[in-house]
Formats: structure tokens, C-alpha cells, sequence
């Protein structure tokens, strides 16, 4: 039996797959090149499609609003970007904003008016000079007297009138006994500058009395004035033939509080009896204070205003307002065809001394001459200094200041106090304006 030999078949290489899909050479444990190749283009085509889907989505993700306004068949503006909106601050509107609006002064209306604020045209007697309205404190409603005015020691002006048959139209309080009496505001005054009167009586006032102008309980000294008064009588010379107005002095308020005038004496007799009637005060205009600055201080000093002022004249006087003049205006004539003078009398006697006496010169309408002389007791007397001049060229002063006329010692008759008196006179004929204001007598220290 012949053996016949066995072949064994060829095996060819295996390709067995991996894990990863790709062919594994069995020999070599390693991939082929076709395999490497075919991997990186499907790494490629991935990258690609996320590239796509991503920036398709970019694309949606703006054109979605135009995409749902068309689909809504209407269109809605595109809000501004937020940069733009920022920048709108309503905030920094003027008119929300509360810097622009000024509040009214504090001062402007904190001061109610007082019950006993009056006419100045309606006070008997008439203050020469006085306008506008003032105050005046009656001694049955705004004073308190010690002892009260029910007190035996007090007489009745009603009485007095019944004693001497006389007919006494304002009520009044007299008295011989010692005593004191205080008036008072009813509210506040605004701050400022206040002449201040008290009344002296025709019947029953007479001799010395000193006041005291307070704000708050603190005594204020006057500027000018003082607040000592002789009270004349019908047995003085001259005699006095009705009530008169007396200044205390020009007092400045500088703090918000109630003012008071007061004044206590001792016992009295038949010449010096004392009599309680009214205290007037008068606001002054703020330009006040301008005028009475220049003055000096040590002098004791009394105004006397224009319109206080007697006038003889068949001139007309033409008024004229102005900050620069005393109670804020003045008077004027203009080509006087006639003489004229023009007289200020101290409404008060006062003590012999030397005496400067100053006059005011306005801002306009001053280019006349005016001759002017000093009354004691009616009669002229002479220029301490005779090499002075008695006239007043207005052309060659400056206007709005003090223009002192000259310096005079008045006759020392028995020291009894005198009336003094300016008389300025104008030359008819005189071609230009003259003007008059006030005139400040001013006793040398």
C-alpha cells in the first residue's frame, strides 16, 4: 500500500479588527497606512460638522427676531444697545433737580404787624417831618405802671380836665408820688434803625426825665439823642401851649425780641409833676445809617429834617427821592425870581456850649449860593471863627455828604438851656437849583 503524503494547506495572514475598527496586521501587532489615513478623515469630517452645527447656530440665534417679527406680520424697533441707555439720566434734569430753587429770606415775612401801628398823618399832635406809618404805644393799653394806675397816687387826665374846666381829648395819667411805668411792644420789630418820642403833656408834665430804650431787658444806647428830657410847662420860657412830641434818640435793633421804653422817678411838687401819655417810634429808612456814619461820635448831635423845616418862600419846591438824603428824599428850587428862606429850629432847648452845625448837600440839583446864619433865642450870632464865610456855594461842594457851615460858642445867659435855630436864605434872581435837606447841630464834648 503506498502511503500517500499529506500537504498542509497555506494560511494566509489574518487581518483581525480592533477595538477601534481599524485593521491590525497579525504579523506585525501595527496599522497599515490606509488605515491611518481613513481615521484622520473622519476626525476631519467631525471637526467639520461641529464647526457647522455652531455656526449655524450663531447665524439662528441673531436672525431669530427678524424670523418672529415676520412671522407675526409686524415690526418692532430694535432697543438701543445698553451703552445707550446708560448715558440717560433723568436725575440730572433741571427741573428734578432742587439746587435751582432759592427759598425766600428768613426776614422777608417773619414779622407780624403790630395792633398799634398808625397813619403818621393821623397823630395828634402832628411830628413834623414824619411819614408813613408808625407805631405809637398808648399808656392805657401798652403800659404798666407801678404803682397801678388804680392807685390813689395816679389822677386821671379826666379829672384834671374837670378841675381846670378844660376839654382833654387824649386820656393821659399824672402823678406826684414816686412811681415807675413801662411800655412794651405787642410783637417784634424788624432789625433796623427807630427814632423814638415820648409825649409831654400841655397840663400836668414838667422837670427832668430819664428814659430807657431796651430790647429783650438789655438797655440800648441811642446813636444820636438822649434819653434825658426837660419837660417844659406853661410856666416855662416860652411857654408851652400844647402837647409836644419829645425825641429820646435814634436807636438801633440788631436782635429779634420785644422793645420797651421805661422810666421811674422820685417824689415830685407842683413844678415837676409827672404825666404818662404815649411813646411813638418811628422806623427809619435803611440809607439812615449811610448819613449818620460820617458824624462824629462824641458830639451830642440833633437832626433836623426839611420837611421839619419852616419854608417862607413863593417858590415852588419840587420833592425828590433819593437813597442819598436823610428819610430818603429831599426838596429843590429851581431859578428863584423872589427871596426865600428856609428855617431849622431844634424842637427842643438845649445846654449853651459850642456848637458845629453841618447840612446836608444832596446829590443833585445843587449849583445855586445860599447865605445862612445861627439864632440863639431869636437873635444871630457870630462865627467863632470871622475869617469863615456865611455863604454856601452847592456848585463847588460835592453832592452827598456833610458840608459843615462853621463853629459857634452860644452866650452862657444864666446857663439856662436856649432854642437854637439855622435860617439859610436864597437870593431872588439867581439863575440855578438850590437844594434842602437835612441840617445836624452837633455840641462839641
Amino acid at each position: 500500500m503506498t502511503n500517500k503524503s499529506k500537504k498542509t494547506p497555506q494560511v494566509l495572514p489574518d487581518k483581525t479588527a480592533t477595538s477601534e475598527g481599524s485593521a491590525t496586521d497579525t504579523t506585525t501587532g501595527s496599522p497599515s497606512f490606509a488605515t491611518a489615513h481613513s481615521r484622520l478623515l473622519v476626525y476631519l469630517g467631525w471637526l467639520f460638522g461641529i464647526l457647522l452645527l455652531a455656526a449655524l447656530g450663531v447665524l439662528f440665534w441673531m436672525a431669530f427676531p427678524l424670523l418672529d417679527q415676520l412671522a407675526g406680520a409686524h415690526y418692532t424697533p430694535t432697543s438701543p444697545p445698553p451703552t445707550i441707555t446708560h448715558t440717560l439720566r433723568p436725575t440730572r434734569t433741571p427741573t428734578l433737580s432742587p439746587t435751582p430753587t432759592i427759598p425766600p429770606p428768613p426776614t422777608a415775612t417773619p414779622f407780624p404787624p403790630s395792633a398799634h401801628t398808625v397813619e403818621a398823618g393821623s397823630i395828634d399832635p402832628p411830628v413834623r417831618g414824619l411819614e408813613g406809618t408808625v407805631i405809637v404805644l398808648n399808656d392805657d393799653t401798652s403800659a404798666t405802671a407801678n404803682p397801678d394806675f388804680s392807685h390813689p397816687a395816679w389822677i386821671a387826665s379826666s379829672k384834671i380836665a374837670q378841675q381846670l374846666g378844660l376839654d382833654i381829648t387824649e386820656p393821659y395819667h399824672a402823678t406826684f408820688a414816686p412811681g415807675s411805668i413801662t411800655w412794651k411792644m405787642d410783637v417784634p420789630l424788624a432789625p433796623g434803625l427807630y427814632e423814638i418820642y415820648v409825649m409831654d403833656t400841655v397840663y400836668s408834665s414838667a422837670g427832668p426825665l430819664d428814659f430807657t430804650v431796651a430790647l429783650g431787658g438789655k438797655p440800648l444806647k441811642p446813636i444820636i439823642g438822649s434819653g434825658h428830657m426837660e419837660f417844659v410847662s406853661t410856666r416855662s420860657t416860652p411857654p408851652q401851649t400844647q402837647d409836644l412830641w419829645h425825641s429820646i434818640g435814634i436807636y438801633e435793633l440788631d436782635q429779634i425780641d420785644l422793645l420797651t421804653v421805661s422810666s421811674s422817678w422820685d417824689k415830685r411838687d407842683e413844678n415837676s409833676i409827672v404825666a404818662v401819655d404815649r411813646v411813638l417810634i418811628h422806623p427809619l429808612p435803611a440809607s439812615s445809617r449811610e448819613l449818620l456814619r460820617p458824624l462824629p461820635k462824641n458830639y451830642a448831635i440833633s437832626l433836623v429834617d426839611d420837611l421839619a423845616a419852616e419854608v417862607k418862600s413863593s417858590q415852588v419846591l419840587f420833592p425828590e427821592r433819593s437813597g442819598l438824603s436823610w428819610g430818603d428824599q429831599y426838596q429843590f428850587m429851581v431859578n428863584p425870581t423872589s427871596d426865600a428862606t428856609v428855617t431849622y429850629t431844634l424842637p427842643d432847648q438845649v445846654p449853651p456850649g459850642t456848637y458845629q452845625v453841618a447840612a446836608w448837600v444832596p446829590g443833585a440839583h445843587g449849583t445855586g449860593t445860599l447865605t445862612f446864619r445861627l439864632l440863639v433865642n431869636g437873635q444871630e450870632i457870630a462865627l467863632n471863627d470871622t475869617s469863615g464865610s456865611l455863604t454856601l456855594d452847592q456848585s463847588k461842594s460835592s453832592g452827598g455828604q456833610w458840608v459843615i457851615l462853621g463853629t459857634w460858642t452860644t452866650p452862657r445867659i444864666y446857663e439856662k438851656p436856649i432854642q437854637m435855630a439855622l435860617e439859610l436864605k436864597v437870593k431872588g434872581g439867581m439863575v440855578g437849583e438850590v437844594s434842602f435837606d437835612a441840617v445836624a447841630f452837633m455840641k462839641a464834648p
